[in-house]
């Protein structure tokens, strides 16, 4: 690929055309989309660098990029419904951005999502209208088409375990669907971006067929800091590389595509945002836009754990040396094997109180311990699975720390705010510990692990939720698109107010989504680009 070192680059880099900020799921599709005329020069800036690493192409092993150099490794705010616990929020910093370091499950927004969208009264947003872009995306990724959706023809890894989990949910009444990118009620073998065995991220997808552009560069290892402005017009950016200030100056617009974190962070770096906050941290008003970081809503899933009987193994093998020694030799030799899960084999879609095709809550299931990110490894062998809040009534924001472009933005989710995300979790903990108890569990779970007792009452039930529950890294909404007062960009993604800038990722989504949110962001930076180009 066209990777540059700003400093050292021999094209001519004082202005582009486009310069799309953050290397991510969507500011790879819009470098892809945007740079196809070689008219158009496009320069694409990365605060990380290059996504080539065993831990990023191996899908089992990505819970191990969380807290290293390609990860931002962001923490909230202590949250009071958490019991003051800080919530650790990774995202990807590296190309691809999440794209290099998520679980990789690849599912589809449900046609009801895009029918809530209507409420803020953008436009153009239906599901008939946003459809043929989801699909497009599908084509990129590398994915096939019937009438329910994307599939693959790669052979996934299921374990036997995760045959037992979605036979579980059967038993207890729910129907099992095909592998596809749609959403349906009940259970499925989730649909995840791997081929030949890898990690299939955006860069894959739509960075590596493009390499040979002369008129994209991609600018690595370089932080963006602030944007430039002429009045309510954007020119250019301010970024850092190799602890130098530089400046990028564009002809046309600039799209951030940072992340629910930051793209409302440079702005309010800017001086875009909320005039009083913005004073209090020494920055000038450029316009006065209160609504830049609210709205911050997230997915939160909470699991139970259950000990496996004696002889019967799990994905824990991996943490063993023998059993992972043996399972790397064979991934090395022809990329198969254990290594090849994304740990999150299968799930399920339910609506708890049967009124609507629209979910609220997703299951997820792992052939292993997986408690609190991975970090909490009891001894083999066990599985986890349990419901996450699909629809939160809580929402939080994102502030500035500092005026230091390098400080990390305050993140406050305001996790269980509102006391019926909790009730409604509850139920689904409920419903978790009914699945464990079905027949096709009975020679192989011993007993209940986490929680450490079987919980006797809702109080039980919400201590458990309080202390084990985790972001699925879903954070959306903090640039909201929306018509109304409550918006920081329009139906055109542009930023109300400030000429030639728009926002392409996760933080335009105006209300969450019932599914992961790899899709929509990709669905979305297609739109745009199709209205760019």
């Amino acid at each position: 690929m066209n990777t540059a070192n700003f400093l050292d680059c021999k094209m001519n880099l004082k202005s582009f055309d486009y310069i799309i900020v953050g290397a991510g799921s969507a500011g790879c599709v819009l470098a892809n989309r945007l740079s196809e005329n070689p008219a158009i020069k496009v320069a694409l800036i990365e605060a990380g660098g290059i996504d080539r690493h065993f831990f990023v192409q191996t899908p089992a092993a990505f819970s191990k990029l969380f807290k290293t150099k390609r990860d931002w490794a962001f923490e909230t705010t202590p949250q009071t419904g958490l019991n003051n616990q800080k919530m650790f929020s990774p995202r990807g910093k590296m190309l691809g951005g999440c794209s290099s370091m998520n679980a990789m499950i690849y599912t589809r927004p449900h046609p009801l999502d895009m029918e809530a969208w209507c409420k803020f009264g953008v436009q153009g947003f239906e599901w008939e209208s946003c459809l043929p872009y989801l699909i497009r995306a599908e084509q990129q990724m590398g994915f096939y088409h019937d009438e329910t959706g994307a599939y693959s023809n790669e052979p996934m890894y299921i374990h036997p375990l995760t045959e037992q989990f979605v036979q579980a949910t059967h038993e207890f009444g729910w129907p099992i669907n095909k592998s596809s990118s749609s959403i349906q009620k009940g259970s499925q073998f989730f649909l995840k971006n791997i081929r030949n065995g890898k990690r299939f991220s955006v860069v894959d997808a739509y960075l590596q067929p493009i390499a040979d552009r002369k008129n994209l560069i991609i600018i690595n290892h370089s932080q963006v800091g602030k944007l430039l402005l002429n009045k309510n017009e954007v020119t250019g950016i301010e970024f850092f590389q190799k602890n130098k200030l530089q400046q990028l100056h564009c002809n046309r617009e600039i799209i951030l595509c940072a992340g629910a974190f930051q793209s409302p962070q440079l702005l309010m770096l800017s001086g875009i945002g909320n005039s009083l906050e913005l004073e209090t941290h020494g920055i000038q008003t450029i316009l006065d836009l209160i609504t830049v970081g609210k709205h911050l809503k997230d997915h939160l899933i909470c699991g139970m754990a259950f000990r496996l009987k004696k002889g019967i193994q799990s994905l824990d093998s991996l943490n063993q040396l023998v059993p992972a020694v043996t399972s790397l030799v064979q991934y090395l030799r022809n990329k198969t094997g254990p290594m090849c899960s994304n740990i999150a084999e299968a799930g399920a879609f339910i609506n708890t109180k049967g009124n609507s095709d629209r979910p609220d809550l997703e299951y997820h299931f792992g052939p292993a311990f997986f408690i609190q990110h991975g970090f909490i490894q009891p001894k083999p062998h066990g599985i986890s699975f349990g419901p996450t809040l699909l629809h939160p009534k809580s929402q939080g924001a994102v502030q500035l720390q500092s005026n230091n472009p390098l400080d990390a933005p305050v993140i406050n989710p305001n996790y269980y705010q509102d006391e019926s995300d909790l009730q409604l979790m509850v139920e689904g903990l409920k419903i978790t510990r009914e699945i464990s108890k079905q027949k096709v569990w009975e020679q192989t779970i011993d007993a209940i692990e986490f929680p450490a007792y079987e919980a006797r009452s809702d109080d039980d039930y919400i201590k458990h939720l309080r202390q084990y529950s985790q972001t699925l890294y879903h954070p959306t909404g903090t640039c909201r698109m929306s018509a109304l007062e409550d918006g920081v960009v329009d139906s055109e993604f542009k930023v109300k107010g400030i000429a030639n800038l728009r926002i392409a990722d996760a933080s335009v989504i105006p209300t969450t989504i019932s599914s992961n949110t790899q899709a929509t962001v990709l669905m979305l930076a297609e739109k745009l680009a199709a209205q760019m180009i």
